[in-house]
């Protein structure tokens, strides 16, 4: 069975591609980390265990990675698990916050809100494969939430 809470406020959860696991924040040993949990048996594996909080995971369309927000030595980043070879690259840099990874349908780029200053944020991608940033949208505004529509 699950430990008691399964639900977070440090972001929602993600089901795998195939429906068999739920990514879950869970404060554990001092810290915040990423869980998957087998919808099959309850049971719970820990997938990150970083210096800082990590959370609000996401599953690539393909099921092989997970991207999270990452408090990890004093920076705020995107960081990108392989779940295979267990290697995790942030695929962000620079100073300020970047939160709510979302991967693009082939699974190249990821959308994310960014502030470089903790105040104003705006919509980047991220080309995971070489960390090429893109403004998507900087206004005036505070822009935080977007979502990758098909062309057709």
């Amino acid at each position: 069975m699950t430990r008691e809470p399964l639900t977070s406020s440090l972001g929602p959860g993600d089901g795998s591609p195939d429906g068999s696991t739920i990514l879950l924040a869970r404060v554990d040993d001092g810290g915040t980390d990423v869980y998957a949990l087998d919808v099959g048996t309850g049971e719970e594996m820990r997938l990150t265990s970083g210096p800082g909080a990590e959370y609000s995971a996401t599953y690539s369309h393909s099921g092989e990675r997970i991207a999270f927000h990452s408090e990890g030595n004093g920076r705020s980043q995107i960081v990108v698990l392989d779940l295979e070879t267990g290697e995790s690259p942030a695929v962000t840099r620079g100073p300020g916050f970047r939160y709510s990874p979302t991967w693009s349908p082939d699974d190249e780029w990821l959308l994310y809100a960014a502030s470089d200053d903790g105040v104003q944020y705006d919509l980047r991608a991220v080309r995971v494969a070489d960390g090429r940033v893109i403004d998507i949208v900087a206004t005036p505004e505070d822009e935080r939430e977007g979502e990758w529509v098909p062309v057709r």
